[in-house]
């Protein structure tokens, strides 16, 4: 299993896509560091006025500016890169002709993309406190909401913990989307367009399903009026995503 997940590293940093795209999200973060700190305001939802920026809530309102972009394009192309794409060229059978039990192998691909994704997270929310930290005017309280909500800098810090595990379960439940559809459809383009409008089509099925859309701002007001059925259909996904992408696995024949 190490060696496994050791090779799934060395795939997903040797990739030019993975390193590029890191990069260019790094710059987006600076930039929508750059723009806030510029015009001083930002809100936190299309429901809340807007607010003054600090060094406690910019991580949060770079992330409902920002993620967007992650969750729209950046992880669906590496997600996709990562399971269709090597479906693709042939690098299952390169592996699978070994004594390699397919549970593990799909087992890696979700650890490695899970930690993917952290590294993301992390560059997201280090650069924009550290932004903070140096360019934004120092408070020692905030409110994010609700006027009894006056955080210290310690709360402050765990509510935007609290707000970027939320979005990681939404990564996390695209990512199982994304790999049963990588597995039907080995074509990373047409993957690519399924996958947004899976998306996109989540909606009209129900508007709990918005986090997709609107990520930032859903988790918002997740934290200050949660709803169970937000849990409830990450958690499913998430679920039944990985149960039907194991089936599949058990029984597809990467040698055809």
């Amino acid at each position: 299993m190490n060696l496994l997940l050791k090779n799934e590293f060395q795939k997903i940093f040797l990739r030019k896509k993975t390193i590029v795209l890191l990069i260019m999200y790094t710059v987006i973060v600076l930039g929508s560091c750059l723009f806030l700190n510029y015009y001083g305001l930002g809100n936190y939802s299309n429901n809340t006025p807007q607010v003054k920026v600090n060094s406690l809530n910019l991580p949060i309102l770079v992330a409902k500016e920002s993620f967007f972009i992650l969750n729209f394009i950046i992880f669906p192309l590496l997600f996709l890169d990562s399971f269709s794409g090597e479906l693709k060229s042939g690098a299952y059978r390169m592996t699978l002709i070994r004594p390699v039990s397919r549970f593990k192998l799909l087992l890696s691909k979700y650890v490695s993309q899970i930690m993917l994704v952290f590294v993301f997270l992390a560059v997201l929310l280090i650069v924009s406190y550290i932004f903070g930290y140096m360019m934004t005017p120092h408070v020692d309280r905030i409110t994010f909401s609700k006027p009894y909500m006056n955080l210290t800098v310690f709360e402050s810090v765990l509510y935007t913990l609290s707000f970027y595990a939320l979005l990681f379960l939404i990564v996390i439940s695209l990512l199982a989307l994304v790999s049963v559809i990588s597995t039907l459809i080995p074509n990373s383009s047409l993957g690519f367009l399924f996958t947004l409008g899976c998306m996109i089509g989540s909606v009209y099925i129900s508007d709990i399903f918005s986090y997709f859309i609107l990520p930032g701002q859903y988790i918002f007001n997740q934290l200050n009026n949660l709803n169970i059925l937000f849990l409830l259909s990450t958690g499913i996904i998430i679920l039944c995503g990985g149960f039907f992408n194991f089936i599949i696995w058990r029984n597809k024949d990467f040698f055809e």
